[in-house]
């Protein structure tokens, strides 16, 4: 309970901390939420206690914001923190400084359209690389 408690004060430092390199940040919630569910170590805890990953969400989903965090709720956070660690193992942690200090200009900086860095984060869950 104590590792839960520190990941979740880390999740909210990252927040504070994103917030203030780029406020527009908060408008995606994939990425703010991605962003501290990454750095604050909680994905590894939350892909540790997961047996399945078959449950991605849609494009649109993530799209839609708190709709789908709403929906979805742990699940929102932990496929969040999944598409920003593909992005850093794919593109490097550079391109995700970029991404949040421009989030506008994702397809720009990734080299490829919004549909197709979903189609590739699919093949990246599908092949399940990230758990190696």
């Amino acid at each position: 309970m104590e590792f839960k408690n520190t990941f979740q004060l880390i999740h909210e430092f990252v927040h504070a901390v994103i917030q203030q390199i780029n406020p527009s940040v908060a408008g995606l919630k994939w990425l703010d939420e991605g962003i501290a569910e990454y750095a604050s170590k909680q994905l590894e805890e939350d892909i540790k206690s997961r047996s399945t990953f078959n449950d991605y969400p849609t494009l649109r989903q993530l799209e839609s914001g708190s709709v789908y965090f709403d929906e979805a709720g742990s699940t929102a956070y932990l496929y969040s923190g999944i598409l920003i660690k593909y992005i850093v193992d794919e593109y490097g942690i550079d391109a995700l400084n970029k991404i949040i200090r421009t989030p506008t200009n994702i397809e720009v900086i990734m080299k490829a359209s919004t549909e197709n860095i979903y189609e590739q984060w699919v093949k990246y869950l599908e092949d399940k690389k990230w758990l190696r």
